[in-house]
């Protein structure tokens, strides 16, 4: 949060040192004041005195002159006076500063998303990116391989990619409308009660109601995860479940909770 902190800058007076908020200084003597200006008492021959806000103080304890600036991480600090001797203290954006070592007006890519370094070190999300490296952007959705791929932001900062895609027509031959066949991601025939892997993550089956099922997921070394269960193998927590959306969804992630990182994420 900005904050502004301001000052009187001067006060003249006749004496043999300077008084200031119950203090007695003496000439050329600094002192602190609010632990945001530097003071200072001038002393003249002819007895008067002044003290004045020679400078500002940043957090960090850098002195900052008056009219200028101070830049310090993602924050810029200016220090300034006006013309009825006020001075004040104002915290900005720096628009110097960098995202984690990336330039201003830089994109870069972490993980599934493309982000872009804005002034004051802002980060912006600008798209989610596929595996194939496909983007799209961010409040948008894409085709992908028979799969909706959906960019979706929300105002509290958290973004959700994901895949959905629609349950296909069964085909039905014969005056009867009787059911007897599947359609497949490839948009092939599957007999009721056959079996098949698709996309290399889900054994689905073709039931007679002439629906596609997703009986259960498939991890990359072959552990088959019924759906909505969990399964813990090899150092590693396997989740197959389907959202209230009707979508499935399988991860993978490694037991130890510090190191907090999904290994890869599936969605159909």
């Amino acid at each position: 949060m900005n904050f502004i902190i301001v000052f009187i800058a001067f006060v003249i007076s006749q004496a043999f040192a300077c008084r200031h908020g119950g203090g007695t200084f003496i000439n050329g003597q600094e002192w602190k004041e609010r632990d945001a200006f530097i003071m200072k008492c001038t002393i003249h021959e002819n007895g008067s005195w002044k003290t004045e806000v020679v400078a500002c103080l940043a957090p960090n304890g850098n002195k900052i002159p008056i009219n200028s600036s101070l830049d310090d991480g993602n924050d810029q600090w200016k220090c300034s006076m006006n013309e009825r001797g006020m001075v004040t203290l104002v915290q900005g954006a720096n628009p110097n500063a960098k995202c984690d070592g990336h330039e201003v007006g830089s994109r870069w890519q972490e993980k599934s998303f493309e982000l872009e370094c804005l002034s004051g070190g802002i980060r912006k999300l600008r798209s989610c990116v596929t595996e194939e490296g496909q983007r799209i952007p961010v409040n948008g959705s894409k085709e992908v391989n028979g799969f909706v791929l959906v960019c979706q932001s929300f105002p509290n900062g958290t973004v959700s990619f994901h895949g959905q895609k629609s349950i296909k027509a069964p085909k039905v031959f014969g005056d009867s409308q009787t059911v007897v066949k599947c359609s497949d991601e490839q948009n092939g025939d599957r007999n009721v009660g056959e079996f098949w892997i698709e996309n290399h993550r889900f054994n689905k089956t073709c039931r007679a109601n002439g629906a596609v099922e997703v009986v259960n997921c498939i991890s990359k070394d072959g552990v088959q995860i019924p759906l909505n269960r969990q399964i813990v193998q090899d150092g590693s927590r396997y989740t197959c479940e389907m959202t209230k959306q009707g979508t499935i969804r399988f991860s993978a992630a490694p037991i130890d909770e510090k190191k907090k990182k999904m290994l890869r994420k599936f969605f159909i």
